[in-house]
């Protein structure tokens, strides 16, 4: 199973864009942060991990509109990971969270009532979702 949930603050507002075939994507980045204390020191340590949140769809227009750098979402997805050359024929590569749910929280962790639930996407809109491969 590939499944991942995330909660976080976005770093940076949402970047919404269009497919060529006019289906609406937006790019996100969400900080998590992990914070624990030093066994041997006592100190207080803190490590911050950056993940690219992809959203397809409405909720990708939704996530756009709502949302700005700061939020704090609570992201459900599954992860993916591609490759491409660049210009210089050096081969590239990128893991990002495909969002099947984006639901926007408030500074306590509550939900707002924008809360939007995705259908689960391919990475290729046009291709459909999963749920055209279960034959029942």
């Amino acid at each position: 199973m590939n499944l991942v949930v995330l909660s976080g603050n976005l770093g940076q507002d949402p970047q919404l864009t269009y497919t060529p075939s006019g289906v609406p994507v937006t790019r996100m980045s969400l900080a998590t942060n992990k914070r624990w204390t030093d066994s041997t020191t006592g100190e207080k340590r803190e490590k911050t991990q950056w993940h690219r949140i992809v959203v397809w769809r409405k909720p990708a227009e939704n996530a756009a509109e709502f949302l700005s750098k700061g939020s704090k979402v609570l992201v459900t997805g599954e992860i993916e990971s591609r490759s491409w050359e660049d210009r210089d024929g050096i081969k590239r590569y990128t893991t990002e969270i495909i969002a099947s749910n984006v639901e926007y929280l408030d500074k306590n962790g509550q939900r707002e009532e924008h809360a939007q639930d995705a259908d689960m996407p391919n990475a290729d809109p046009d291709l459909g979702t999963l749920d055209d491969d279960v034959p029942f």
